[in-house]
């Protein structure tokens, strides 16, 4: 029996037409690749403004919860996030604590907040 010869490779005709597919390729999906992470960084951006608020806040109940002084409660607030607005209301036991963040996000404002309560400790109610 005869054996068939083998057959050439594509040779550099098919290697010139499957870079200007990789190319083509590559021009649709760069794009996209860079909108999904503008994407990602838009989402990421505010989810960490309400991570710092929260802890802005817990960090202002802490302090006016040991020293019974709202203003230490507000300094201790503006040490974890500078520029925030601070609200400290001070009861007889409780104390709350309210932070904002307005960021700029893709031209708009966006406002972040939270809340923080805390029991006055002995010390500081009496």
């Amino acid at each position: 029996m005869r054996e068939r010869a083998a057959r050439p490779g594509p040779g550099l005709r098919g290697l010139r037409a499957q870079g200007g597919v990789v190319a083509l390729e590559v021009a649709l999906v760069a794009p996209l690749v860079a909108l999904l992470v503008v994407a990602v960084l838009a989402v990421l951006g505010p989810v960490g403004d309400v991570l710092a608020v929260e802890e802005a806040a817990r960090a202002g109940a802490r302090a006016v919860a040991l020293t019974g002084d709202p203003a230490a409660g507000t300094a201790a607030a503006h040490a974890v996030l500078p520029g925030a607005q601070v609200v400290v209301d001070l009861d007889a036991e409780v104390v709350l604590v309210e932070v904002t963040h307005v960021r700029d996000l893709l031209g708009r404002s966006v406002a972040t907040s939270g809340r923080a309560v805390a029991a006055l400790e002995p010390a500081a109610a009496g």
